[in-house]
C-alpha cells in the first residue's frame, strides 16, 4: 500500500514538474546567408518586423520527422512603444504579431506546420552591435500555437504561460537607437520554439531538470522497494 502510494506520489509530481515548464519542441536555421528578417524604423516611434524567407525547419516532437525540411517563415510584427538604451543594450519592446512555418510539399496533408500569435515581444542586443535577439516578454507578453497537422501528430496544451519563442540574429548592418526606436536592420536569424505541453496528445518532453527530478523519484522508490525486500526476506 504504502510504496503503491510512493509510485503514484512520484508520478504525480512528474506531471506537475512537466507541465510548468516550457520545452523546445521545433527550431529552425537560415537557408544560406541571406537575410530573413528585417526591422523597418517608423516615422514616429516604434516599427515593424517581418520576415518572408526560406528556412530549414526541425521538430523535436515523438513520430514527427527530424530531418531539417526546407519551409518558409512569415512574420509579421509591429510595436507603437518607444525604444530605448539600458546598460548598454538597445531594446524595443512591445512587438505583437503573428508568425506562420509553411511547406511546399505537404506533411501529412497540410502545409501547414506551425503558426501563432504573439504580443510583448522584444529586441535586443548591443548599442551600434551587429547581433541581436528577438524574444516574447516572459513579464508581459504571451505566444499560442497551433498548427494544421492532425493531432496524433501534434497537440498544445491549454496552459501557454510558458510557451515562447527565442530568435538569434547576427550579421546585422547595426543596431542602434535613431530617436525614438532602433534604426532599420536586416539579419540572418537563427530560432526555436517552446511550449508547456507540445506532442502527439498534448503530451510535453521533459527539460533537464524534470529528468532530474524524475531520476531522484526513481532512485527514492528503488530504495523503498530494496529495503521493504530485505526486511521481508530478514522476517523469512
Amino acid at each position: 500500500m504504502k510504496i503503491s502510494a510512493l509510485l503514484a506520489g512520484a508520478a504525480l509530481a512528474t506531471t506537475v514538474a512537466a507541465s510548468a515548464h516550457a520545452v523546445t519542441f521545433a527550431g529552425f536555421v537560415q537557408d544560406g546567408n541571406a537575410t530573413n528578417m528585417t526591422w523597418t524604423e517608423t516615422g514616429t516611434t516604434g516599427g515593424t518586423l517581418t520576415a518572408s524567407a526560406p528556412v530549414w525547419f526541425t521538430f523535436d516532437v515523438k513520430g514527427l520527422p527530424v530531418t531539417p525540411m526546407l519551409a518558409t517563415l512569415t512574420l509579421n510584427g509591429t510595436s507603437t512603444v518607444a525604444g530605448s538604451v539600458s546598460g548598454g543594450d538597445v531594446i524595443q519592446g512591445g512587438i505583437d504579431g503573428t508568425f506562420m512555418i509553411t511547406v511546399a510539399t505537404p506533411l501529412d496533408g497540410t502545409t501547414d506546420l506551425l503558426n501563432g500569435t504573439f504580443s510583448g515581444a522584444q529586441i535586443s542586443g548591443p548599442d551600434n552591435g551587429n547581433s541581436t535577439s528577438i524574444q516574447d516578454n516572459f513579464t508581459t507578453g504571451n505566444v499560442s500555437y497551433t498548427t494544421g497537422l492532425a493531432s496524433k501528430y501534434l497537440t498544445f496544451g491549454t496552459d501557454t504561460s510558458g510557451d515562447a519563442f527565442s530568435f538569434s540574429g547576427t550579421s546585422l548592418t547595426v543596431l542602434a537607437l535613431r530617436g525614438n526606436s532602433p534604426a532599420s536592420f536586416k539579419g540572418v536569424f537563427a530560432g526555436n520554439f517552446a511550449a508547456t505541453s507540445a506532442g502527439p496528445g498534448g503530451q510535453g518532453v521533459p527539460e533537464p531538470a524534470t529528468w532530474a527530478m524524475m531520476l531522484v523519484g526513481a532512485a527514492a522508490v528503488g530504495g523503498v522497494l530494496r529495503r521493504a525486500r530485505q526486511a521481508s526476506l530478514t522476517l523469512a
